[in-house]
Order: structure tokens, then sequence, then C-alpha cells
């Protein structure tokens, strides 16, 4: 997955192992309804402020693009996989999710392909 790319740009370690986490969530999320959606909502928003948004909200040392990349892959695997379960009701945030979340996910992707070794050379010989 393309997210899984970025965690080693998400500075703070334990924020890091929690993304680490939260993208295997995700991945397990792609095989059919095995993973609870509740369960993978709580790493993306919860009250506990453990979690995707609220990281990406105080974290001062990681770029605001890799945390949206992040956010909005999980949000949109939550939208999937509350309607694997078939889940009527959803939170707030992913109801307000859509297929417009991966049009962000890929804006935010770009602009954060210069922490790849190759994109930067890349981007470094073509620039005009």
């Amino acid at each position: 997955m393309l997210t899984e790319r970025l965690t080693p740009f998400v500075r703070p370690p334990d924020y890091a192992a929690f993304v680490r986490t939260t993208l295997e969530l995700s991945n397990a999320s792609l095989d059919g309804p095995t993973v609870d959606p509740d369960l993978l909502y709580s790493h993306l928003e919860n009250l506990d402020e453990e979690d995707i948004l609220t990281y990406y909200e105080f974290d001062a040392e990681t770029r605001p693009e890799v945390w949206a990349c992040i956010a909005n892959a999980v949000a949109y695997l939550c939208l999937l996989n509350y309607e694997q379960f078939g889940e009527q009701y959803l939170p707030q945030t992913i109801e307000c999710t859509n297929v417009e979340v991966i049009e962000y996910f890929f804006d935010n992707y770009r602009q954060c392909l210069d922490l790849f070794p190759p994109a930067r050379n890349f981007l470094g010989k073509h620039r005009g």
C-alpha cells in the first residue's frame, strides 16, 4: 500500500508505531469483513486522543502532507469496512468520507514524492 511507504517519515517513534499498527489493521480490512469497523475507526478518531487525527493535529515534526495521506487512506478504508459489514449508521467523520478523499490522498502524496530518494533525483533532473 502506498501509505505504508510514508510511515518512516512520521517522526515521533510512538506515532510511527501507531501508524504501522493502524495500517496493518487497515490492510486486514481489505480481506473482507474480518476487522471490526469500530476498532479501525477508533484508530482514526477517538475520545482518548490517541488516534491518527489527533497525532496529525499536534505533530510539529512530520510534514502535514504525510499525515493527510495517512488520515485519508484510513478514513476511506473505514468507510469500505463499514460498508462490508452493512452498517447503516456511520460516525460523522466517516459519513463525510467519499471518493474525493482518494483525490486528496493523491494530491498530498504527490507533495510527498520528494521524500523518496529516486523521486528527489528525478525531480532535480527534470525541473525547468
